[in-house]
């Protein structure tokens, strides 16, 4: 299945996925109000109904070949992360410098603060299994802040979590947004606290697999 999530564009990108929704029947074309890019792969992955979800950014910064290395090494209990820091990564096209370094100084916090010790979070390539879409009601970040949430649930939840080396391209047109970055900061804080709170952990304490999400006809 291939599902789109329209964050509440204003640029006639609707229109364009209308047209190709009746061109192709069987894309899956959601439309919701702007609320983030968290909501919107949150809203996505909600209505996926897939053993595997992998989330990728519409401009394809990151080629969808590099799906076969990821398929490759999939695991019931895996989650598979683009990198973009790693020494056989790629970056064809880097990031407008400012935006480029406060990124770099965002890992670096993140690592700081949170037992997450990845050298890149923020890539918009990612693939979970499908028992990780019980685990979504834990999240409640809507803003870019968000990779970093579904991280540190999986984390709590015992799932591995590990970095792929992607080829990337920088396709936007970098403009940097200091408040962007404030409210991610804060963002980060309240993942934080939540997390000392033990809110992210599954409370059933039952593993969830994938046969248990999508059970076997009998």
């Amino acid at each position: 299945e291939f599902i789109i999530v329209d964050d509440g564009s204003g640029d006639g990108t609707r229109r364009l996925l209308g047209a190709c929704k009746e061109k192709y029947p069987q894309l899956n074309v959601v439309s919701m109000p702007h609320k983030g890019k968290g909501a919107a792969v949150r809203e996505g992955f909600s209505k996926s109904q897939g053993d595997w979800m992998l989330f990728f950014d519409i401009d394809l910064s990151t080629p969808l070949v590099m799906f076969d290395s990821f398929w490759a090494k999939r695991g019931e209990r895996k989650i598979l992360i683009g990198s973009r820091a790693l020494g056989d990564s790629h970056v064809k096209t880097h990031q407008w410098w400012p935006k480029e370094w406060a990124g770099k100084c965002g890992n670096t916090l993140t690592r700081a603060l949170l037992p997450l010790p990845f050298k890149d979070t923020q890539c918009g390539f990612k693939m979970y299994p499908g028992s990780f879409r019980k685990l979504l009601p834990l999240s409640i970040t809507n803003g870019a802040a968000f990779d970093i949430e579904w991280l540190l649930i999986a984390r709590e939840n015992g799932y591995d979590i590990e970095e792929i080396p992607v080829t990337w391209t920088n396709r936007e047109e970098s403009r940097f947004k200091f408040s962007d970055y404030c409210r991610a900061l804060a963002d980060l804080v309240k993942i934080m606290r939540k997390a000392k709170r033990g809110e992210y952990l599954n409370k059933s304490q039952t593993p969830i697999s994938n046969d248990q999400l999508n059970p076997k006809p009998q």
